[in-house]
């Protein structure tokens, strides 16, 4: 199972604050400029977690700042 945009974007959604996303927004979108806090990232990655049966290190969160280097690091991580 790959991690495609769209699903990591319909989870960002759905596990978050966000009610919609910015109208300018786009995979390479900082997750800070779409209005995500610091709380609704663990919210997030917790729910990435959930669903693609990962382990996400405190560590690597903040390589993930965006949808596209979320996308990247799932998969490069299930690919292991």
């Amino acid at each position: 199972m790959s991690a495609t945009t769209k699903e990591v974007f319909e989870i960002l959604l759905s596990s978050t604050t966000l009610t919609k996303l910015p109208p300018n927004a786009g995979p390479d979108t900082g997750l800070k400029e779409m209005g995500v806090d610091s709380l609704d990232v663990m919210q997030f990655i917790l729910a990435l977690q959930e669903k693609y049966g990962v382990e996400i290190p405190e560590a690597d969160i903040n390589a993930m700042s965006s949808i596209a280097k979320v996308v990247e690091y799932l998969n490069l991580g299930m690919a292991e």
